[in-house]
Order: C-alpha cells, then structure tokens, then sequence
C-alpha cells in the first residue's frame, strides 16, 4: 500500500511540471518594443462626428473636415462625407504637393466641420448655403469675437486610434465674420 503514496505523489509532481512549463512564455515572443525587428504597420485614421441630427432637419446631407496642426510645418488634413444615421465618418486624408494619401498620422488638431446640401453641387462655393463649425472641446458657448479669440478658445482634437469619435455638441458654429 505504501506504493500508492508515491505514484499520486509522482502524478502531482509532472502534474505541477506540466503547468510550469505550458504557463511559461517562450522568449522568442518578447513583446516588448526594444526588438529592432518589429515594425508598426501604419493604420489609416477615421474620424467619427456623432449627434449631428439638427444638420439634417436643417437639410444638410454632406459634411467636410480640415484639420491644421502647427507641427510639421502646419499640416492639414481634409476630408468629405455622407450624413447617415445622425452620424458621419470621415476616412481621413492627407495632401501634400496636390497628392492624396490616407491619413496614418497622430497628434493634436485644430478641427473645421462644414456641412453642405448636395442638391448645391455644382454652384460655386462661397454662394452655397453651408454652415461652419469649430471644434471647443467644451459644451459651452465659448468666445469667438475675433480671430484671436477664435485661436485662442478653440479646441484641439488628439488623434491616436484608428477612430476617434466626437460629438457634435463639443463644436460651436463660427461667427459671420469668418466668411
């Protein structure tokens, strides 16, 4: 009877052995970020603006963004969209020398939202009825008196996901003088 004892013995021991060894990661996947070999693969941002449904009773059914940052020797990015579902996404697009190409940046921007009806294609812009958004980051009415306020109040959207979503109720209309 006493070889018992030492076989349930024996069987905890490989037992414990086991878990060891299949709990314990293998060092060929470090996922730390010092290994010179990985490579972050670029992913093309989106931008979200949601809770826009006063545009659409307004007529509204397009929208553009611009975004300006003044890093990197004031980039822009630009972008147009469908209203649908009280929402509109932008796959985010960046010109440079008249070239498009996707967006795979980060960082903080300045946001512009223009919205349009589509029934106006085709006329020139400054006659279109179009109504213009900054983005405060704020629900409040924030001062936009002059151009100086407008920089100084006006808020910066941080890019970092594939999507960043904002709520319409964080721009506030820009004054008639930006025209």
């Amino acid at each position: 009877m006493k070889k018992k004892p030492v076989f349930i013995l024996m069987l905890g021991v490989l037992l414990m052995l086991s878990l060891v060894f299949v709990g314990c990661p293998d060092d060929s996947n470090n996922d730390d970020n010092d290994n010179e070999n990985d490579t972050a693969v670029p992913v093309a941002k989106k931008i979200e603006i949601t809770g826009i449904t006063e545009m659409i009773k307004l007529g509204y059914d397009r929208a553009q963004i611009f975004f300006y940052s003044d890093f990197e020797g004031g980039s822009s990015v630009v972008s147009g969209a469908n209203i649908s579902d009280n929402s509109v996404i932008f796959n985010l697009k960046k010109y440079t020398n008249g070239v498009s190409t996707d967006f795979t940046g980060s960082g903080s921007f300045y946001v512009q939202l223009t919205f349009t009806k589509s029934s106006q294609e085709g006329i020139d812009y400054s006659e279109r009825d179009h109504s213009e958004y900054v983005y405060t980051g704020s629900q409040a009415s924030v001062d936009f008196s002059s151009e100086e306020k407008l920089m100084q109040n006006a808020g910066k959207v941080n890019i970092t996901q594939a999507t960043t979503t904002i709520p319409f109720n964080r721009f506030q209309v820009v004054p008639e003088w930006w025209d």
